[in-house]
């Protein structure tokens, strides 16, 4: 009796593995962590860093901290673009329960974030208010800024639990010749 590997076609064995695709990242998923990198930079450039000498004990000169802020807020501006122009730029990878739980949580710093540029665009018309309730204007000016300060947190941890997954199976090519050229003359 001659045998040859047609006749253990019946007997093999091959487990279909199902491809891992990455989890897309909605609309609002990508308006939430703009307006979050939003309501870093807006405080940041708008107050100017004056708070920052007395912080460090004058250790920092604030020219130099407002052009630190300065850079800082242009870097989350080019991650904001690549948000915007490019659907895939916030997909992930199927999470572990942790990925899982920081991007949650991620999520509720992002909107802590937006709450605080909320209340810092109503602090000061709710100052003007002639209201008896003993709000001070200084410590909710304060208190909304270091809210909305916070935001950009969240976008860390969020990139983080993007990382932490299954590995995908691998896709097709990135970003064109074109894509390339035009994201270096945005940057």
């Amino acid at each position: 009796m001659k045998m040859d590997a047609s006749a253990f076609q019946d007997t093999t064995v091959e487990w279909a593995r199902r491809a891992l695709q990455p989890v897309r990242a909605t609309r609002t998923t990508r308006t939430i962590y703009c307006l979050a990198l939003l309501a870093f930079a807006l405080p940041a450039m708008g107050q100017g860093a004056s708070w920052i000498a007395p912080a460090t004990g004058h250790a920092v000169n604030p020219a130099l901290a407002t052009w630190l802020l300065f850079l800082i807020s242009a870097a989350m501006a080019y991650r904001a673009y690549q948000v915007v122009s490019y659907a895939d730029t916030l997909d992930a990878r199927p999470p572990y329960l942790l990925g899982w739980l920081m991007r949650w949580l991620g999520w509720l710093i992002m909107l802590m974030g937006i709450a605080g540029l909320m209340a810092l665009l109503l602090v000061k018309p709710a100052a003007l208010l002639p209201l008896k309730s003993g709000a001070d204007y200084p410590a909710m000016g304060l208190w909304a800024t270091v809210l909305a300060s916070s935001g950009w947190l969240g976008c860390v941890l969020f990139e983080i639990s993007r990382w932490t997954g299954h590995r995908l199976t691998p896709v097709g090519p990135g970003r064109t010749r074109r894509q390339r050229v035009r994201d270096a003359v945005v940057l």
